[in-house]
């Protein structure tokens, strides 16, 4: 057992401390009673469950007695220190932290050089759990190792100067807004076609990323990432078929481990074999559900047959391309005909009630997935805007390999026509998208929750609408991989940060980190993403080298000014984004490039930590 630990820390003023008590079988609470008298500190939490009880006491700004002497207030029976945390960790002025865990009868305490769970194997739980943890800031012992690097994370907590009581006040609710197939067409990122206020908005509040990328162009790989902090290579998670491992620590689970309520609501989390299946053949292995505290649900559908949005058959789209799509629209219909605006609408309902304790709500909007739904004003709203599909050059395909293509559809399959209609169609999804999105932050002002909720809105990936001569997704280029990026940080909050656009390389894997830093949580020691808080107080500080995003046959690498890929055959493609930001001309076999490709190909090898300045390393 660590010793000393009182003596590292001798100016401190106030300590964090656990009150140890065996577990016992009645209703014994004698031990924690001793304990306050001890601290001469009338507060006892005293806990009953018909399988577990324990006492516990805390107090703040005294010197507390050791380990060994708190144990033995606590419950004389106790006789054995040996791996039992050292709970005289010091801190600032007025910090309070109770830590709580119990021994179920029979069990002993792990040792010290026990195995550290991580967030791909997280630690037992069966015989340490944590306490009532909306009433303080908690640590989650499953994911720590026990003796000095748990001593560590408790420190670095402990520097957050909040006490027991305040912590529950103060913690920042997160809200985080997940767009499906979303392009960067915002008019935050330079788009005039005027379709996005609300989204724009949030944006002229916050922080921009100009240049963040999803680590994968399909949904499930790259929500998967955004959730776990982990990459495709990491979570095997390359396809919407798949589903990921049960050990991952989510980005809600460990908000919920920290006495956070973790909500959902619409897509988040969903594969395309959960879709087929229906609700009741899913089980826990083919649904989300599991990493929420609770899954909030849509108003329900209109059964107007006025109103109805129309839906095609799904498998048209997979025979004859998405043309059935892109020819629905609302007729007649309004918000609330909309699945997504029955999910804007619920969402803003939970928003304007009361809430106790923090909360951590994801809410995902379908749009502009196809097919392209949206009651019919929206699509008037674009009716005279000049949209039309991008121009392509008539070799567009030829310095593709086959490899990149595999799966791909090719816009050939619209008549020119149609052409024209989807791209419009999808704007007018972006702009429906957008009222839902204003929707959800009226009544987050509304609920009074404005000033102490964090709001991150992005993409999981996006999509082609044309370019290349390419449709849809899947495929790793620019329009598929470069995604929205927003966070809005309120001033009571964080008042030191920067309010306006960073063109740092960034990545959706970088937002598990980034929250849970925001929010004072631990950081998981093997997330694969880095926190971007230091971007958020100085958008120019030197930042990382290149990005990463995968599918299963290849991977590519986006820096400053080339995106690099490689795929599974050995087949190669190198892009010059300074003179060809389109990305239609491929250079892997030009002359006078042989030293970058050696040179990206060394930087690929090294994989996403290589890519950091030792500043953040």
């Amino acid at each position: 057992m660590s010793e000393g630990v009182v003596e590292k820390f001798p100016d401190a003023r106030a300590e964090i401390f656990v009150i140890w008590t065996q577990v016992l079988e009645t209703d014994n609470f004698e031990g924690a009673e001793r304990a306050a008298q001890l601290f001469e500190d009338p507060r006892v939490h005293q806990f009953h469950d018909p399988d577990l009880l324990i006492g516990r006491a805390f107090a703040d700004t005294i010197h507390m007695p050791s380990t060994r002497e708190v144990c033995r207030a606590s419950n004389d029976e106790i006789s054995s220190y040996e791996g039992i945390l050292d709970p005289n960790v010091i801190t600032g002025p007025a910090a309070v932290f109770d830590t709580v865990f119990f021994i179920p009868p029979g069990e002993t305490w792990p040792s010290e050089d026990r195995k550290e769970g991580t967030a791909r194997s997280p630690a037992p739980t069966s015989w340490v759990t944590q306490l009532d943890p909306e009433i303080y800031v908690g640590v989650d012992a499953e994911r720590f190792r026990f003796g000095e690097p748990m001593l560590e994370e408790l420190t670095r907590l402990a520097a957050l100067s909040f006490s027991a009581a305040e912590a529950k006040a103060v913690r920042p609710n997160v809200l985080l807004i997940i767009a499906d197939d979303l392009r960067t067409e915002l008019g935050c990122y330079g788009d005039t076609a005027g379709l996005t206020p609300h989204i724009d908005g949030l944006a002229a509040r916050g922080t921009v990323f100009t240049r963040a990328y999803a680590q994968a162009p399909d949904s499930l790989p790259s929500r998967v990432s955004l959730l776990s902090g982990l990459r495709p290579r990491t979570t095997g998670i390359f396809e919407n078929d798949s589903w990921p491992k049960l050990d991952l620590l989510t980005l809600p689970e460990h908000f919920a481990s920290n006495g956070y309520g973790t909500f959902k609501i619409g897509m988040v989390l969903q594969n395309n074999r959960q879709a087929r299946l229906g609700r009741q053949a899913r089980g826990a292995e083919g649904s989300d559900r599991r990493i929420w505290t609770k899954t909030l649900q849509p108003l329900p559908a209109r059964r107007s047959k006025k109103t109805q949005e129309p839906r095609a058959d799904p498998r048209d789209e997979w025979k004859r391309g998405p043309t059935a799509s892109i020819h629905s629209r609302s007729e007649g219909a309004d918000f609330l005909d909309d699945h997504d605006g029955r999910v804007a609408e619920a969402t803003a309902r939970f928003l304007k009630e009361e809430r106790q304790e923090p909360f951590f709500l994801a809410v995902g909007f379908n749009k502009p997935h196809l097919p392209f739904h949206a009651p019919q004003p929206y699509f008037e709203r674009v009716r005279d805007l000049g949209i039309d599909p991008p121009p392509v050059p008539a070799d567009a395909l030829d310095g593709i390999h086959e490899t990149a293509l595999a799966g791909v559809r090719s816009f050939e399959i619209l008549e020119p026509k149609e052409r024209r209609e989807a791209v419009r169609a999808y704007r007018a999804c972006v702009a429906f998208l957008d009222d839902c999105v204003g929707r959800v932050l009226a009544a987050l002002e509304e609920g009074g929750h404005g000033e102490n909720t964090i709001v991150c809105f992005v993409s999981d990936h996006g999509q082609l609408l044309g370019e290349h001569n390419l449709w849809r997704d899947g495929v790793l280029f620019e329009e598929t991989t470069r995604v929205p990026f927003l966070v809005f940080v309120p001033d009571a909050v964080g008042e030191s940060f920067v309010r306006g656009s960073c063109s740092r390389l960034i990545e959706l894997v970088d937002l598990y980190p980034t929250l849970a830093e925001l929010c004072g949580l631990p950081i998981p020691a093997d997330l694969e993403g880095i926190s971007l808080v230091a971007l958020l107080k100085d958008p120019e500080r030197p930042w990382k080298r290149g990005v990463f995003s995968a599918v299963r046959r290849g991977e590519s690498l986006v820096t400053d000014q080339w995106r690099f890929t490689r795929w599974e055959d050995g087949a190669l493609e190198l892009y010059n984004h300074a003179n060809d930001p389109e990305e239609h001309t491929n250079l892997w076999d030009s002359s006078g490039h042989g030293e970058i490709l050696n040179e990206l190909s060394v930087e690929m090898g090294r994989g996403w930590e290589g890519c950091l300045p030792e500043s953040i390393r």
